[in-house]
């Protein structure tokens, strides 16, 4: 994983779920990586998404006790980029909520 310009956080997602639905979207067709680090390992995950499809991540793959930070690279090898405003975010976060 590349160091991380700024990152965004999108939420909280049940543990619970066979898959979390984000509300990222892919932006070109093709095998999309997703990149995150795991007790100071780099772990690397590949799905295959659609234009416009919603990127889904596998919470079996997370960590449901800290915070999660990812990123995803695209099927060119570039790393997914997003903008909001005067903001651009190449990395991601999420947690996990554990139900009782």
């Amino acid at each position: 994983m590349t160091c991380c310009n700024n990152t965004l956080d999108i939420g909280c997602f049940d543990m619970c779920e066979n898959i979390v639905q984000t509300e990222l979207v892919a932006f070109s067709s093709g095998v999309h990586y997703i990149v995150y680090e795991y007790r100071g390992q780099k772990h690397k995950t590949d799905k295959f998404f659609s234009v416009g499809e919603n990127i889904t991540l596998d919470p079996g793959c997370l960590n449901e006790a800290n915070l999660n930070v990812f990123q995803i690279i695209d099927p060119a090898g570039d790393i997914y980029e997003i903008t909001d405003g005067a903001d651009t975010f190449n990395c991601f976060s999420l947690r996990l909520n554990v139900r009782s």
